[in-house]
């Protein structure tokens, strides 16, 4: 891979940290020109690089990449009929930007299947880094000296260069909190997502490479859990059973399979802890400080551990009932509130066609999925990052950040290559 090949990725890299890191979600705070900046890289970028790295018109023609595109384009086209008719027609253009980013990913991991090995690379240092930001709070304590609030988010250190700390939980009795891994996200949940899908990117490069990428994926886990984002303990269970479902590696082998069983037990306590962790502490008085920390239950009474979810999905279900089109993407909150769930969200936003569409196109891509863990070796992991993505966006996320479209790129490229 050239000079070139890694520009466009660190260009691509670039682009992720724009939806990740926290300050680029109220740039305003930094002033006109930072903001002026973090617009011009969200809305510009993917038309630049797509004149940088070209475009293999042939690919977008044939097979699944067709079909994925296909119904991308449909959805967003939809979007921006629902918005016409009751929303702000300027937060739809900012989809467009993120299609385009799609095509880009896809045409270069299509022609450079170490293009996307390199970003891989680059998040897992990502993460790395959120590790080193939490082991130094804690070393410097972070959590009392030199604390900053830029944007509204507290941070902690050096200029407040070493994380986000805003959801840290104090106890009584304690005399230091428990911080929840941040790094420079927006929230522990965002932070875990991006852990444990870069756990299981350094489990894909361990097959590609003689490195031992494997204790690197130990740290990136490490890091994830951390975090204590039950969100985050549903998105990894949902990595687990991918890989569990899916790898075809071995599955003659009974010390395999036994291996494969205990994890698999292992998972289902995640999913419990994930959806009735904080329910079952709750309602039992529990007030271990270990575990109260372990399920994210700072406060003594609260009277809905689930935070309003279930109320907000009725909410929607009955707008959606009365308005079957959607809401559109609206400029404030309108009769009902936005849901913070990728799935919830693009149910409001484009009602019934907008869902329809919006799974028509996950569909497509797991079918892809599928097909490519039987053909390369190695790639069910990357399935299994997707899947840890596209699991805490059910939380906290839009299925539309790069996020997803990178990881959504690269599972279509490499099934592609074994096409054509």
């Amino acid at each position: 891979m050239g000079f070139r090949d890694k520009t466009a990725v660190v260009l691509i890299f670039i682009y992720w940290i724009t939806y990740e890191h926290f300050i680029f979600f109220r740039p305003d705070y930094f002033g006109f020109v930072f903001t002026a900046l973090t617009y011009a890289v969200k809305l510009l970028l993917p038309v630049v690089l797509i004149w940088y790295t070209g475009i293999n018109l042939s690919l977008l023609r044939k097979g699944v990449s067709s079909l994925y595109v296909s119904i991308f384009t449909a959805f967003i086209v939809w979007i921006g009929f629902s918005t016409l008719v009751n929303g702000d027609m300027l937060r739809w253009l900012q989809l467009i930007p993120r299609l385009v980013f799609f095509v880009v990913a896809l045409n270069l991991f299509y022609k450079k299947p170490q293009a996307f090995h390199f970003f891989a690379k680059l998040m897992i240092a990502y993460v790395l880094f959120a590790l080193l930001q939490y082991i130094l709070t804690y070393v410097f304590s972070g959590y009392d000296n030199q604390v900053i609030e830029p944007g509204g988010f507290k941070t902690s250190g050096i200029y407040g260069l070493y994380s986000n700390i805003a959801s840290m939980m104090t106890f009584p009795g304690m005399q230091f909190p428990v911080i929840r891994l941040s790094g420079f996200w927006n929230e522990p949940s965002n932070a875990a997502g991006s852990a444990f899908s870069a756990g299981f990117l350094a489990l894909y490069l361990q097959t590609q490479y003689k490195e031992r990428w494997g204790k690197v994926a130990a740290l990136c886990f490490l890091s994830g859990f951390l975090a204590l984002s039950n969100a985050g303990y549903f998105a990894l269970a949902l990595g687990i059973l991918v890989w569990i479902f899916l790898d075809k590696e071995s599955v003659n082998s009974f010390k395999v399979i036994i291996v494969k069983v205990l994890i698999l037990v292992f998972t289902i306590f995640i999913v419990w802890l994930a959806f009735f962790g904080r329910e079952y502490v709750q309602s039992n008085g529990i007030d271990g400080v270990f575990i109260r920390s372990l399920v994210g239950l700072r406060d003594v009474d609260v009277e809905d551990v689930y935070s309003g979810r279930f109320v907000l999905l009725q909410n929607i279900i009955e707008f959606v009932a009365n308005n079957p089109m959607g809401s559109g993407l609206l400029h404030s909150n309108g009769d009902v509130k936005d849901s913070a769930s990728a799935i919830v969200q693009w149910f409001l936003v484009g009602g019934v066609l907008g869902l329809v569409l919006i799974i028509l196109r996950e569909v497509t891509l797991y079918a892809a999925a599928i097909k490519l863990t039987r053909k390369e070796r190695g790639s069910v992991f990357i399935v299994a990052a997707l899947a840890v993505v596209m699991g805490q966006h059910l939380s906290y996320g839009s299925w539309m950040n790069p996020s997803y479209l990178t990881l959504a790129a690269a599972i279509i490229a490499f099934n592609a290559r074994h096409k054509y």
